[in-house]
C-alpha cells in the first residue's frame, strides 16, 4: 500500500504545468468616481460588476502552460483609481496562459481597457467605459453612462443600460436591447440588431441624428425595430429591414434589399443591387406638419412605394432599362400619371438604356415622390 501511495504521489507532482492552477485575491481601498485600468498583455476574460462599498475586489484565477510566468499586478492608483495588469516574465516566443478576471467595483466607476484577447462582461455600472480587447466577446449590461468599446473578432451584446457612445466589432454580431441614448453600433462582417432602442433628444442646434438609431456593417443585415427618432443605415453586403421609424430614414446598402414597414418621415434608400420597399405613413409618430419626402434609388431591382391616399404629393419617376433587358418593365400606379417613353437609345451612360418617365401631382403637392431605377418595375400605392 505505501509503494502504491508513494506512485500516486509521484503521478500527481509530475503533472505537466498546463494542470496547475492558481487563485489571486486582493482588495484595493478606492473612492467612487474614479477609474479602473485594464492592461493585460497576456489577455483574459474578464467579469466586472458594480457594488455599493468603497472597495475594488479582485480574484484572479491563472492557469496554463506558462500561468507560473505570467505575472499579475494589481494596486491603486492616484486619487482613488485602481490599475490591474498582466505581463509574461520569461523569455518564450510564445505563452499559453489561461486567466479568468472577477472584480467587483463601486457602482459609480470608469473602466480604461486593453486586453490582447478574451471575453469581456460589464454590469451594474455607471460611468464612462473605453477601449479594446483583440478578440473576444463585449456583454454589457445595466450600465449608465458613456461606453466606446472595440473587439477585433466577437459578438457584442448590450442591453437594459443608458448609454452614449459607439460599440465596433471587426468580425461578429452587434445586438442593442432596451437601450436609452445615442448608442450606435457597428460591425465590420455580422449582422446588426437594434430591438428597443430609445434615442436621446435632438441637439438644439439642428443636429439630425442626435437621438436617432445609427448603425452600419460592411457585410451585414442591419435589423431596427422602432427608430422613433430617426435612422441612419448603410451596410455594403447585406439587408436592411425597419419595422417602424419617425421623423427620417436614410438607408443604403450596396447588395441587398431594403424593406420599411412603416415611416412617418422622410426617406432616402439607395440599393445597388437588391429591391426596396417602403410604407409611408403621415401624422403619427411625426407629424404631418413635417416633410414626408421620398427619395428611392435603385440601380438593379425594383421599387414598390405605398403612401397615403390622401398624400399632397409632388411624382416623378425615372425608369430605366437596357437594350440587354427584357424591355417590358412598367410603372404600376394608384395615382393618375403621365407617362412618356424615349424613343431613342441614350448610349451617354455606358449600357443603351431607354427611359419610361412618369410625372403626376396630387393636392397641394407639398411632399416630393422621387423615384428611379435601372431594369426593375416601379409601384406606387395607396397604402392600406
Amino acid at each position: 500500500m505505501r509503494r502504491i501511495a508513494f506512485f500516486i504521489l509521484a503521478a500527481c507532482l509530475a503533472l505537466p504545468p498546463a494542470a496547475r492552477a492558481d487563485r489571486i485575491e486582493k482588495q484595493v481601498s478606492v473612492t467612487a468616481g474614479q477609474q479602473l485600468d485594464i492592461d493585460l498583455e497576456s489577455g483574459g476574460a474578464i467579469t466586472i460588476r458594480g457594488g455599493d462599498d468603497r472597495t475594488a475586489s479582485f480574484t484572479v484565477d491563472r492557469e496554463g502552460r506558462d500561468a507560473a510566468e505570467t505575472e499579475v499586478t494589481i494596486e491603486a492608483t492616484s486619487g482613488g483609481g485602481a490599475r490591474i495588469a498582466t505581463r509574461h516574465v520569461g523569455r518564450r516566443d510564445s505563452y499559453s496562459t489561461n486567466l479568468r478576471i472577477d472584480i467587483r467595483l463601486p457602482q459609480r466607476f470608469s473602466v480604461h481597457l486593453k486586453s490582447m484577447g478574451g471575453s469581456v462582461h460589464l454590469a451594474g455600472l455607471d460611468g464612462k467605459f473605453e477601449g479594446t480587447t483583440m478578440g473576444g466577446d463585449l456583454e454589457l449590461s445595466e450600465l449608465n453612462g458613456e461606453a466606446h468599446l472595440k473587439t477585433m473578432g466577437g459578438d457584442v451584446r448590450v442591453s437594459k443600460s443608458k448609454l452614449d457612445g459607439r460599440i465596433t466589432t471587426m468580425g461578429g454580431k452587434v445586438q442593442l436591447e432596451d437601450i436609452e441614448g445615442n448608442l450606435q453600433g457597428h460591425s465590420m462582417g455580422g449582422t446588426v440588431t437594434y430591438q428597443n432602442v430609445r434615442g436621446g433628444k435632438e441637439g438644439s442646434r439642428g443636429d439630425s441624428s442626435r437621438g436617432a438609431v445609427v448603425m452600419s456593417s460592411m457585410g451585414g443585415d442591419l435589423r431596427v425595430e422602432d427608430a422613433p427618432a430617426g435612422a441612419e443605415l448603410r451596410t455594403m453586403g447585406g439587408n436592411v429591414r425597419v419595422r417602424s421609424a419617425a421623423k427620417y430614414v436614410k438607408a443604403t446598402t450596396m447588395g441587398g434589399d431594403i424593406e420599411i414597414d412603416r415611416v412617418d418621415g422622410r426617406v432616402d434608400a439607395t440599393s445597388m443591387a437588391g429591391d426596396i420597399k417602403v410604407t409611408l405613413v403621415e401624422g403619427s409618430g411625426g407629424s404631418a406638419a413635417e416633410p414626408h419626402d421620398v427619395k428611392l434609388d435603385s440601380k438593379s431591382g425594383e421599387l414598390h412605394l405605398a403612401v397615403p391616399a390622401d398624400l399632397a404629393m409632388d411624382i416623378d419617376i425615372q425608369l430605366f432599362y437596357t437594350r440587354a433587358s427584357r424591355r417590358n418593365y412598367r410603372v404600376h400606379s394608384d395615382f393618375p400619371l403621365k407617362i412618356e417613353e424615349s424613343s431613342e437609345w441614350d448610349t451617354t451612360h455606358g449600357s443603351p438604356r431607354k427611359l419610361i418617365h412618369a410625372t403626376g401631382r396630387q393636392g397641394a403637392a407639398t411632399h416630393r415622390i422621387e423615384l428611379s431605377c435601372i431594369n426593375g418595375d416601379v409601384y406606387l400605392t395607396r397604402a392600406q
